[in-house]
């Protein structure tokens, strides 16, 4: 479907080598640098021919890698334990003493962190707001949330293994969000489609629900929304005016300490905050309300105006755009480059599951068609999206310690002609083209 697409795009500049395909006549040619890898791999990690190896250790090879700053780099493996990232050699070559139970080699192609939507309703089952109160923060997204839904496992296939999942936007404070994983990988190391179970391991470190397989966070971020989906004729606030005089006065009261906990405990900076703003006027009386209280925010914009870029650094952590396709003006597809080009921190949006499933990486390849910073780009869709919303200590970059969680690509995730080969979470192959199917 997306073939015909592919011309409108120019092929974003790479920062490596040329793609390099060894193939001739469905032979594959003797490659010294594939061979030199393998033998990395057999002594670094003291893997003797005929050696048993340990079976919960996973090494992956590749010709290229997108870096924690977007940029794509040469030469990677992975040495892969307990779902985490033990050891990225040749970079931190020391120490590596893990024997794999599993090489998986992957010749010409790109490993990437797993993309996050940064913006979900994936799996939301039933209605995700309170009707009735205009001001909800006890609500949370992690309640409504159905682990069999396939939107997960389409997610999954496109490269998506995390999405925030949002409380709806209908109500000025709708809840807290909670980030998943688009699979759920036991602490086994097997694939699990049940919903988010309440059994706990020693695994997670994440803030929330702590040891929940699948549950990255279910704490937050609490969700703000201004505009006009929380106005209603039936219930305060019936306008903008009135919505920001309600938001404020409950911020008031939090700050001595009356009402919910969270709305407290975010007043006191101990809870992070994500703002849903439909136009550039709501940005403005966002900036005005949370403007001076020094707060961890995340705007999340859904208008087209470019021009709303300058400033918000200095009250927003992070600014998320998109999801953005072809048939909307330069004006609003420049809106990404606009924000970095004002020093703010770039997420991009796919609003899974009302688009296609490869619609973040559509996003991320016009933002940076119409100015965006390649590298900038991929990070918009993982390291930078992990920072936007509180989770970048787990996942959103291949660092040592972090989420075993990948994409592997058949070129840079920014062509849309690459495909994704396989993909990782929690150092589990969950998706293989080659096999079409699960392991």
């Amino acid at each position: 479907m997306m073939r015909g697409h592919i011309e409108k795009l120019k092929r974003p500049k790479i920062e490596t080598s040329t793609y390099r395909n060894d193939c001739a006549y469905g032979l594959r040619l003797f490659d010294f640098s594939i061979f030199r890898r393998l033998v990395v791999v057999a002594l670094l990690i003291g893997v003797g021919i005929g050696e048993v190896a340990a079976a919960d250790t996973t090494v992956l090879v590749a010709d290229r890698y997108v870096a924690p700053d977007g940029t794509i780099k040469s030469d990677i493996l992975i040495v892969v334990a307990n779902g985490r990232i033990s050891r990225i050699v040749p970079e931190e070559p020391e120490g590596v003493d893990a024997k794999p139970g599993v090489v998986d080699h992957y010749p010409g192609a790109v490993v990437c962190p797993g993309l996050i939507d940064v913006r979900s309703a994936v799996g939301a089952y039933g209605s995700n707001q309170e009707e009735a109160f205009a001001i909800d923060p006890g609500a949370s997204a992690i309640e409504l949330v159905d682990r069999n839904h396939p939107v997960f496992r389409a997610a999954a296939v496109a490269g998506i293994t995390s999405v925030l999942l949002m409380p709806g936007d209908g109500n000025l404070i709708s809840g807290a969000a909670a980030v998943v994983k688009t699979v759920v990988v036991d602490g086994k190391g097997a694939r699990r489609d049940s919903r988010t179970s309440s059994s706990r391991t020693s695994r997670s470190r994440s803030s929330g629900r702590r040891g929940v397989p699948g549950v990255v966070r279910d704490d937050g971020p609490l969700v703000f929304s201004l505009g006009q989906s929380p106005l209603r004729f039936d219930r305060a606030p019936t306008s903008r005016g009135g919505a920001v005089a309600m938001l404020r006065e409950s911020l008031r009261k939090a700050k001595d300490g009356v009402g919910h906990q969270r709305l407290v405990d975010f007043v006191g900076g101990r809870l992070d905050g994500l703002v849903v703003c439909d136009e550039a006027m709501d940005v403005d009386a966002a900036v005005n309300l949370f403007g001076g209280m020094n707060l961890s925010l995340t705007l999340v914009f859904t208008g087209a105006a470019s021009d709303v870029s300058a400033g918000l650094s200095d009250v927003f952590r992070a600014t998320a755009t998109g999801p953005y396709d072809y048939t909307m003006s330069p004006n609003a597809l420049s809106h990404a480059a606009a924000l970095a080009k004002s020093g703010n921190l770039v997420a991009l949006v796919a609003r899974a599951p009302g688009g296609a499933p490869d619609g973040l990486r559509v996003t991320a390849a016009l933002a940076a068609r119409y100015g965006l910073d390649a590298s900038l780009a991929r990070s918009a869709m993982t390291f930078s999206a992990a920072r936007a919303v509180g989770v970048a200590d787990r996942i959103g970059s291949i660092e040592q310690g972090k989420d075993a969680d990948f994409v592997i690509f058949s070129d840079d995730p920014l062509r849309l002609d690459a495909r994704v080969l396989a993909v990782y979470v929690d150092g589990v192959r969950v998706y293989s083209r080659e096999l079409e199917e699960t392991p």
